[in-house]
């Protein structure tokens, strides 16, 4: 008869099966298949990270925080949700989800439909996000607007924020980036001559700030960069780049971020000038 005891130190076994499913994801599931145990040290890592882009993804997010709130609890980090649920009740269901999930500190929200009430919620819930890309204003004020979540509640939201995108207009989410204590990097999309010097003025409020990274598109970089040869930037952390996904903001691995912080320390060694605000796409 097969021997099926296992032959290692639990803990030596466990490190070796997570290595094998970081390493190879796509060997994570027949992973889970081999024995009970790994299922349990594995399984959690298939649901740290959900995009949540189909109606099956979100149904089986639902189903593995309503079965399992504890490993929600503690394994949820990072959410990319690029929709609005279709329904009022999923998406009721799916903030009351993400609420649950305590440990969630990045996230990606592409509809500005609902996201005012996804943010008032998280931050309800006690959560506290280190990067977020998406709407975080309906023309934000210091006392919140109707569409907007209340101010109060996006500052405890966003206080330990290091990376943010916003995809709103810039003056409207002014009085936001200005008042985060952690904000290392901030992302914006700028069309008009007009945001160049909203740019300009938010910069002498951020003494603190990085890289103030301009993004374009990267289907369309060629003709972007001829029609943004008319900006001039006074400050020499604004730096123009492009972007594969929408939410390149959060994820881990070279993004637009690096690249950024890259061209800026290219001027502080002089290598380049104060004004060359196009990072290198080589």
């Amino acid at each position: 008869m097969t021997d099926l005891q296992p032959r290692l130190p639990p803990e030596l076994e466990r490190q070796i099966f997570a290595m094998a499913a970081a390493l190879y994801p796509s060997i994570t599931v027949p992973l889970l298949l081999v024995a009970r145990r790994v299922l349990i040290w594995i399984e959690p890592t298939l649901y740290a990270s959900p995009i949540l882009e189909e109606k099956s993804h979100l149904d089986a997010f639902l189903r593995i925080v309503a079965r399992n709130p504890e490993m929600a609890r503690g394994t949820v980090r990072q959410v990319i949700l690029p929709c609005t649920p279709g329904t009022t009740a999923a998406q009721d269901a799916l903030r009351t989800a993400l609420s649950a999930c305590k440990r969630l500190d990045r996230l990606a929200v592409g509809s500005c439909i609902w996201s005012a009430a996804l943010l008032a919620d998280l931050s309800a819930a006690g959560i506290r996000l280190t990067r977020f890309a998406g709407h975080v204003t309906g023309h934000v004020t210091g006392h919140g607007t109707a569409g907007a979540a209340p101010f109060s509640s996006l500052r405890l939201l966003f206080g330990a924020v290091t990376h943010l995108e916003v995809f709103d207009e810039l003056r409207d989410a002014t009085p936001l980036l200005t008042a985060l204590p952690c904000l290392t990097h901030i992302a914006i999309s700028m069309p008009s001559i007009d945001g160049q010097r909203a740019v300009n003025d938010i910069m002498r409020s951020l003494p603190h700030l990085q890289v103030f990274c301009i993004v374009w598109s990267i289907n369309r970089w060629s003709t972007r960069r001829k029609s943004t040869s008319q900006f001039v930037f006074t400050d020499a952390r604004v730096v123009m780049c492009l972007y594969e996904e929408w939410f390149d903001a959060i994820v881990d691995g070279p993004s637009y971020w690096e690249l950024a912080e890259g061209h800026v320390a290219k001027k502080v060694r002089r290598e380049i000038p104060d004004d060359e605000s196009w990072a290198s796409v080589e």
